[in-house]
């Protein structure tokens, strides 16, 4: 306690000291200090100043009057509309992934698979071919 504090409460000048708990603890260190029974001392001074009164603890719980709001972790991505819109880009990728191995890895499979029959079926007639020639001209 400073001595602006000290000076004040032996003036009983109530009005340049705070109010309520900070009063009460200036007046319980004060009268600790000067060897009084705190308690007694708080009681007199509740009478005489109404800025002394002790403050009543309460378990009730009074929610607040005004509206919070409180950021979700993971910003935007992390409400529906958020969700709901990542959903929809993986989506549209999965969608072009399909569509790119439709247009172009399915038909190169396809050219690759077209290819093969056709070489079997060009050698399959060479030595068909062949053996016609071999066959026939005996």
């Amino acid at each position: 306690m400073g001595l602006k504090q000290v000076t004040a409460l032996e003036n009983s000048d109530y009005a340049t000291l705070p109010t309520g708990t900070f009063l009460r603890g200036f007046v319980r260190n004060y009268a600790k200090a000067v060897a009084l029974i705190p308690d007694e001392v708080l009681a007199l001074l509740e009478t005489t100043h109404s800025g002394a009164a002790a403050v009543k603890a309460s378990s009730e719980v009074v929610p607040s009057q005004q509206n919070i709001k409180v950021p979700v972790p993971g910003g935007e991505l992390a409400t529906p509309n958020g969700r709901a819109i990542v959903i929809g880009i993986v989506f549209l990728l999965l969608l072009a992934a399909v569509w790119y191995w439709w247009e172009y890895v399915r038909l190169t499979e396809i050219v690759h698979h077209l290819r093969e029959r056709l070489v079997l079926a060009v050698r399959g007639d060479a030595v068909a071919g062949d053996h016609q020639v071999l066959g026939g001209g005996t």
